[in-house]
């Protein structure tokens, strides 16, 4: 997909305050001067008609003049390439371009300085962590800080200066959870509902004789019951930390956990969480395949078997509720269950502990989705590991409704527990609520049901399980026959067009403030649209007693989509054989547009007519090997782009020589691959190409000074019919 835009300035200039006498009286002293001045330039012109500049650096060789990669990438492609507006800094994503259905790829985009001295090709300035991987980037037009990135996932993503963020993202959460902490009221409240819920569900296996439905009513009591454990534990329940210690001491006889091993364990598990370095014990994958492939055949079967889903779940729930550590635990593990039996009986006994082992089962799997859906958090060392990012991208948030998040008791939303855990379980909720409404979980890997359902079936790291410098994390991969399903592509091609907004209607009147950036909104709609979204931002801020509209503030609103961002018009291109693979407007003429496809051709478009221009075919031996990969346009010359192919080539097309024939084959020797997946042009530094491949490297080459020096008449000749 390729976007034709207006400039910033021609959308956000604002008019000038004019003083039309003084400019009446300032044009009637120059107006004779500058008429005067443009007659001599208008004869004088012939006289450089045969003039030829002469310069120094004429080169008309193509070589390569720098090449960078990221160290640690294993099998990765470099899938998208940019340059920042001041031509200084290289940006490359990296990923797996036939990746189909589910991600199970993590990739970072890299940023290189390129012309900074003792450039070392390995290792990146700037490294950004990236749920999935990035299959497009962008650099803002006029801020050469700021880069945009779209991913696998369907997500845009928007980076600024890291440090900066960083700390707005910091400051922001402190905010919003040091209003969640504990309240003694809701915890006595939480407590007797859990209790209720815990005495009922046992009343019921009891009077029912162990019915199933009882049982399981039972089991999801006792995760409830776990939950306010553990946040006893925090000793974020209560207000005061002796209360929570004495509520964890008697829940401890209900969860079969004691207090003392469990803080052992947990508060480690949150210190060290995301350092591959430290054995976390209370995590749930513990090999690699290549771990797995290396070890001997009897323990690959036995963990195949211990590992397989339908089997580890109930597995670690017996283990680790009735089987583990037994002399720190049997005291924990046999007073309750006694108790049981010499008043309830039995058969209430064998049904109790069959809730218990299901109840267990139920918290194993919980708190496997809650660190091990991909993309998780894993940093080669502590110096590597930061507590936001531990929290943030290590966490995952996965709402529940009603009736489940009752037994839940917030610990759903994980990622607010792990960056504040004195937000106690009957808070978390609302926190999160407050959270999503100011935008604050864009990083947050947001879990439904059925990625839920796919990460419980992931059962060790793919390849390796060490995390390398600068990368999210490992893989997590599933056994067969847990897999996932492809998509299907078409070949059209369709022009989209919006039409300009109007002229400004000016702010709205009435009792609410708009401030200037939301009048700009408004000015982008239709009027009937514009009337629409007025009243649907009032009516929210009457409800939420804002008196100020900003930009922001329609955003949280969550206004129709559709009234915001109408429909395009849209008319279908002429189709290429096969799907498009890449679409490119020209910097110099909004309307011409290149895109390439599968079937080996690269049509160029005048944007206003169905049929295009002219269809070029870009060498390959075969028909079978013939995709194009990616294509660009100079930024220094309106006629010359390049095209590169899937399977080797990158050959770059100067319309003023020929319109059928490649003038020039890059050299792809050497390191690296010959298979370019994409091109950027510089936009500042003259003949500067960059190339990514699928080897995961980027190479920069200084094309020959006939394709980056603008021809004569060159910008005129494009504007021509076909040329």
């Amino acid at each position: 997909m390729e976007i034709q835009t207006d400039g910033p300035g021609e959308i956000l200039s604002e008019e000038a305050a004019v003083d039309d006498h003084e400019l009446a009286v300032f044009l009637r002293e120059v107006a004779p001067v500058m008429e005067q001045e443009l007659q001599l330039a208008w004869r004088s012109l012939p006289v450089f008609d045969a003039y030829v500049p002469l310069w120094d650096d004429v080169a008309e060789t193509c070589e390569m003049t720098h090449q960078v990669w990221k160290e640690g990438l294993v099998d990765l492609q470099v899938t998208s390439v940019a340059w920042n507006s001041t031509g200084a800094s290289l940006a490359c994503a990296f990923g797996k371009l036939d990746t189909l259905g589910w991600c199970e790829v993590t990739a970072p985009v890299c940023v290189w300085n390129i012309f900074r001295p003792h450039l070392v090709a390995g290792e990146p300035d700037t490294v950004l962590q990236v749920q999935g991987f990035v299959m497009c980037i962008a650099f803002h037009p006029t801020k050469p800080s700021i880069l945009a990135g779209g991913t696998y996932n369907g997500e845009l993503q928007i980076w600024p200066q890291p440090e900066e963020a960083e700390v707005t993202e910091r400051r922001k959460l402190q905010e919003l959870v040091s209003k969640w902490r504990a309240d003694d009221s809701e915890a006595w409240l939480s407590l007797a509902l859990t209790a209720g819920l815990y005495l009922s569900s046992l009343a019921l296996v009891h009077l029912s004789g162990g019915h199933w439905s009882s049982i399981i009513f039972l089991a999801f009591a006792l995760v409830r019951a776990f939950i306010v454990f553990h946040d006893a534990a925090h000793s974020s329940f209560f207000e005061k930390p002796e209360h929570n210690k004495s509520l964890g001491q008697v829940l401890q006889f209900f969860i079969n956990y004691s207090l003392e091993e469990w803080n052992a364990v947990h508060n480690s598990h949150h210190a060290h969480f995301g350092d591959n370095t430290i054995r976390d014990s209370s995590l749930t994958i513990w090999f690699s395949e290549q771990e797995l492939d290396n070890a001997a055949w009897y323990l690959r079967l036995v963990h195949r078997i211990i590992r397989d889903p339908i089997f580890f779940y109930p597995l670690a729930g017996l283990f680790v509720f009735f089987l583990n550590k037994p002399q720190q635990h049997w005291p924990y593990r046999t007073v309750v269950p006694f108790l049981v039996w010499y008043g309830l009986g039995m058969q209430t006994l064998c049904a109790y502990l069959l809730a218990a082992w299901l109840g267990g089962s139920l918290g194993v799997a919980c708190f496997h989705l809650q660190h091990h859906c991909n993309s998780p958090y894993r940093v080669p060392d502590d110096s590597s590991r930061t507590h936001l990012d531990a929290a943030i991208l290590g966490s995952t948030r996965i709402p529940l409704a009603w009736p489940l998040s009752v037994f839940s008791f917030g610990i759903e939303y994980h990622h607010i527990h792990h960056f504040d855990i004195r937000v106690p379980g009957y808070r978390l909720e609302r926190c999160d609520a407050e959270g999503e409404a100011a935008n604050l979980w864009t990083r947050v890997n947001t879990v439904d049901w059925l990625r839920a359902v796919k990460s419980l079936c992931h059962s060790q790291f793919q390849g390796s399980s060490k995390a390398f410098d600068g990368l999210e994390s490992p893989r997590f991969s599933s056994f067969w026959p847990y897999s996932a399903l492809g998509l299907q592509e078409r070949g059209s091609v369709i022009r989209a067009f919006r039409p300009p907004p109007g002229a400004s209607m000016g702010r709205p009147t009435g009792s609410y403030t708009w401030k200037d950036c939301a009048v700009l909104l408004l000015d982008q709609l239709s009027a009937n649209a514009r009337l629409q979204l007025q009243h649907h931002v009032e009516g929210y801020c009457r409800t939420a007693g804002i008196r100020e509209v900003s930009a922001e503030v329609i955003f949280q609103s969550k206004p129709d989509p559709m009234v915001l961002f109408p429909a395009p018009k849209t008319t279908d291109l002429e189709p290429h054989a096969g799907p498009v693979t890449v679409a490119a407007f020209s910097p110099f003429h909004r309307k011409l547009m290149l895109t390439g496809s599968a079937d080996g051709s690269v049509k160029l478009f005048d944007v206003l007519q169905q049929r295009a221009v002219q269809t070029f075919f870009p060498p390959s031996k075969h028909l079978s090997t013939c995709a194009v990969s990616a294509a660009a346009w100079s930024s220094a010359r309106p006629c010359v782009f390049a095209v590169a192919m899937e399977m080797g080539g990158v050959y770059l097309y100067d319309l003023l020589q020929s319109r059928q024939e490649p003038v020039l084959e890059l050299p792809l020797t050497g390191a690296g691959s010959q298979k370019a997946t994409s091109l950027a042009f510089n936009p500042k530094q003259r003949g500067l190409l960059g190339v990514g491949d699928d080897s995961g490297r980027v190479r920069v080459f200084r094309l020959p000074f006939r394709l980056s020096e603008q021809q004569k008449m060159e910008a005129n000749q494009v504007s021509l019919p076909l040329f």
